[in-house]
């Protein structure tokens, strides 16, 4: 295998399939409203723009755009995870950029979410074994094969840093009536009763 292989793994056909029918302008359509909507969901503070503008003006950035790259659909599911961390670990999708699927690893819904990415590798069985072949056979840059990727990641999360809105996560609060949702900093302290 040379420089530039594709070698997604085989989950992949989730995603890269659907698209042999679908219209094609939906593959950079879809992702790129899910990342601006979870962007515009945190509110971003004006003092992250300038982040969010460098990951956009990164190099690589546009071009992975223009080609329709995968990693997009990686972007996008990083973006759903500043709002909803089920999404993160659906970043394995380019297992090059694993680091960014363990964000929110430390709530439940992450665990969820990763249960949900393992139930749809479960149909591929032997697939795995080749593309694990294929990924050791290979003569790529290794571990840093989305090095430059990272920045088109990292925009979702400067807007998470810099939200003014927090993620939608609450929980009813016990005692409380339906519909009366009690802010997670509150429960987290024990209390129930004002800040």
């Amino acid at each position: 295998m040379a420089h530039g292989d594709v070698l997604y793994p085989p989950v992949g056909l989730w995603l890269f399939v659907p698209f042999t029918v679908l219209p094609v302008v939906l593959w950079w359509a879809i992702p790129a409203a899910l990342t601006a909507w979870a962007v515009w969901r945190v509110r971003p503070r004006p003092a992250v723009w300038p982040l969010i503008a460098l990951c956009l003006a990164w190099p690589t950035t546009p071009l992975k755009i223009w080609t329709g790259n995968p990693v997009i659909w990686g972007v996008a599911a990083m973006s759903v995870a500043i709002v909803f961390r089920w999404a993160a670990p659906f970043v394995l999708l380019k297992p090059s950029l694993f680091p960014f699927a363990l964000f929110g690893v430390r709530e439940r819904a992450w665990w969820l979410g990763l249960a949900a990415f393992l139930a749809l590798c479960l149909p591929f069985g032997e697939l795995w074994a080749d593309w694990v072949t294929s990924v050791l056979n290979s003569r790529g840059s290794g571990v840093l094969y989305s090095v430059l990727e990272a920045p088109m990641l990292l925009l979702p999360l400067a807007a998470w840093l810099g939200r003014t809105r927090p993620a939608a996560q609450t929980r009813i609060g016990p005692g409380q009536p339906p519909g009366v949702a009690v802010p997670r900093q509150a429960l987290e302290r024990g209390g129930l009763g004002p800040p």
